[in-house]
């Protein structure tokens, strides 16, 4: 698995991989020498977590199942240390050191925090009979200090990740979820939908968007687009998502909610935007597709391009109606 081929994959996933074959490439001279000197159980074991390190960077590479990638390495990490202190003594007790921080790296800081004083409270029991007073006080303190310092560098590191990761998913204008949020929730459907229940997808732009734009001007316009947001947030009903995927193109997910409830709240949308007086001297009006998940094979692509293509349908016979996939004939009530 060569550099290369991590290339175009997320920084995370790179990281994760690089991380755990590394700590595999520094444990497994230690489980040989180990096992030549006939040191059998703490030789084996060392293999052991080497191996199981290799075939989560395999998982990570093949699966791309980070969060759980880096619950294992967490597990891993800890589980080794205090095993090999617990079968070899004082000697083991340094690798705490390089794990405290990973810790924080890995999750959460309030987590990291927690098992890390667990971990010392472990450490500190293990070594309490074989360690002078003076010096297992020293090593609780300095694991202290080194995980003080972590959870100061791994709450920053971690604010800043919500925020990047808040921005990316993000539209800056209306603050809804964007085009990549979307991208990403489709693509998890087919493991978190409940097919079971019907949902619908709702595609709505705004017509004759860029005659607003050349006439009133893109400030104007940006206050359009914020206001349809606004119009749409206050009558969404629950278990429902809003997007903004494109400049005057929006997309709703409804999860729970029948065909005919999703029919009623597009001509409700439909009617409350064109009321609202938003320029002087024009109507505001939008275009919607509507498909059910259900009639479209439990395909999230299908499901897409089927709303799609009627939202065309209804920009093809007039605009300010909806159209709905199911049904040949765009609507307006």
């Amino acid at each position: 698995m060569g550099l290369l081929m991590l290339k175009n994959r997320p920084v995370q996933e790179q990281v994760l991989i690089v991380l755990s074959l590394a700590i595999a490439a520094i444990l497994a001279p230690f489980g040989a020498y180990r096992l030549i000197h006939a040191d059998w159980i703490i030789g084996i074991f060392d293999i052991s977590v080497t191996l199981l390190l290799i075939l989560l960077s395999i998982n990570v590479y093949e699966k791309r199942h980070i969060d759980v990638a880096k619950k294992a390495l967490s597990i891993f990490v800890f589980s080794a240390v205090l095993i090999t202190v617990y079968l070899k003594g004082k000697p083991q007790a340094v690798w705490l050191y390089p794990a405290i921080p990973l810790i924080f790296y890995l999750t959460t800081p309030l987590i990291a925090a927690r098992v890390t004083i667990l971990s010392i409270a472990v450490m500190a029991f293990l070594m309490h009979e074989i360690m002078p007073l003076f010096e297992l006080m020293t090593m609780i303190f300095t694991y202290l200090g080194t995980g003080i310092c972590s959870f100061a560098f791994g709450y920053q590191w971690h604010k800043h990740q919500q925020e990047l990761i808040a921005l990316t998913v993000t539209d800056p204008l209306t603050n809804i979820k964007n085009r990549r949020a979307f991208n990403d929730d489709l693509a998890t459907l087919t493991t978190t939908i409940k097919h079971s229940e019907e949902h619908v997808l709702l595609i709505f732009d705004i017509d004759n968007f860029k005659h607003i734009n050349d006439i009133y001007g893109h400030d104007i316009g940006d206050n359009v687009l914020i206001s349809i947001t606004e119009i749409a947030q206050s009558i969404l009903p629950e278990n429902t998502e809003l997007y903004r995927i494109g400049g005057e193109e929006f997309i709703i997910i409804f999860h729970g909610i029948t065909q005919n409830s999703a029919e009623k709240f597009a001509h409700l949308l439909r009617h409350k935007i064109a009321s609202a007086e938003m320029l002087e001297n024009q109507q505001v009006t939008i275009s919607i597709g509507v498909a059910g998940y259900q009639e479209s094979g439990y395909c999230p692509s299908k499901w897409f391009k089927r709303a799609d293509k009627a939202l065309y349908r209804a920009k093809e016979n007039g605009r300010n109606c909806v159209s709905f996939a199911s049904s040949p004939k765009p609507k307006l009530l």
